[in-house]
C-alpha cells in the first residue's frame, strides 16, 4: 500500500490541529492550513496551539501556513472545519485550485445547509467528481494531540481510497475501521455529541450504570433509524 507523499489539514481549531498531529505520526510532510497568522507562527516556532490545545507539544516536523495557494499540491486534504463553515471552505478551496487530483477526507461533523442534508450529498454539488472519504469517531481532540490510544472509522464508496487513508493514519495506538457505509458514519458523527451531552447531564444528576446503558441503546437505535431514513446501505449497521 502506497503512502501519500504529503497531507494537508484545513482548519486550525482543536480538532484540525489534533488531526494534523495525528497525520504527522505517519507522514513527514504534513501542513496545517489556517486563517490566523499568529497561530500559524506559534505552531511553526513553538510547536504549540495554546488557544485550542494549551501547552500540548505538536510534532517537530508539523508545518503551518495561511497560504492557501499551495494547498492544491497536497495529495490528501483533510477538512476539519465547523459545519456552518463547510460550504464556504469548500468553495474557497476551489478558488485556490483543488481538483480531482486531491483526495478529500471530510472530518467535519454535523449536517449541511438543511437539517438532514449530509455532507456527502452537498459535495455532489460542490465537488461532484473529487475522490472523497469521511472520518468520524468517539475522540477528544486533546487526547489525539497527546498521542493517547484512540480509534476512528473512515468511510468511502471507493474501497481503494478508504483503505489507503486508513493505512496512512493507522498506528499502534490509533486504529481505524473502514466501511463503504458513508451515511451511517456521517449520522453517527453528527449525533454523538448530542448523546455525549445527555450522558454528562445524567452523570451530573448522579444517574448510574442503568441510565447510561439506556442512553447507549437509545442512541444506537436513533442512529440506525435516521441512517435508514437517509438511505443507509446496511440497515442498522453501526461503524464507529
Amino acid at each position: 500500500m502506497n503512502k501519500f507523499k504529503n497531507i494537508a489539514v484545513y482548519g486550525g481549531g482543536s480538532f484540525g490541529t489534533s488531526l494534523a498531529s495525528l497525520a504527522a505520526q505517519n507522514c513527514n510532510n504534513v501542513t496545517l492550513f489556517l486563517r490566523d497568522e499568529e497561530i500559524a507562527k506559534e505552531i511553526l516556532h513553538n510547536k504549540t496551539n495554546v488557544k485550542y490545545l494549551g501547552d500540548i507539544k505538536l510534532p517537530a516536523h508539523l508545518q503551518a501556513t495561511t497560504n492557501l495557494d499551495i494547498i492544491k499540491n497536497f495529495e490528501l486534504i483533510i477538512i476539519a472545519v465547523p459545519s456552518y463553515a463547510f460550504d464556504y471552505s469548500i468553495k474557497l478551496l476551489k478558488t485556490h485550485g483543488i481538483s480531482t487530483a486531491n483526495t478529500l477526507l471530510i472530518a467535519t461533523k454535523g449536517f449541511a445547509r438543511n437539517p438532514t442534508e449530509l455532507f456527502s450529498d452537498r459535495l455532489k454539488t460542490l465537488l461532484p467528481h473529487s475522490p472523497t472519504a469521511f472520518f468520524a469517531g468517539p475522540n477528544l481532540a486533546r487526547e489525539l494531540a497527546k498521542n493517547l490510544p484512540a480509534s476512528a472509522s473512515i468511510a468511502s464508496l471507493d474501497i481503494d481510497i478508504v483503505n489507503k487513508i486508513a493505512y496512512n493514519l493507522s498506528s499502534k495506538i490509533f486504529t481505524t475501521n473502514v466501511t463503504s457505509d458513508i451515511v451511517t458514519l456521517q449520522v453517527a458523527g453528527a449525533l454523538k455529541n448530542i448523546f455525549a451531552i445527555k450522558s454528562g447531564i445524567d452523570l451530573a444528576r448522579e444517574q448510574d450504570g442503568n441510565a447510561r446503558a439506556m442512553l447507549i441503546v437509545a442512541a444506537l437505535k436513533e442512529i440506525a433509524t435516521l441512517s435508514k431514513a437517509l438511505s443507509c446501505m446496511q440497515e442498522g449497521g453501526i461503524y464507529y
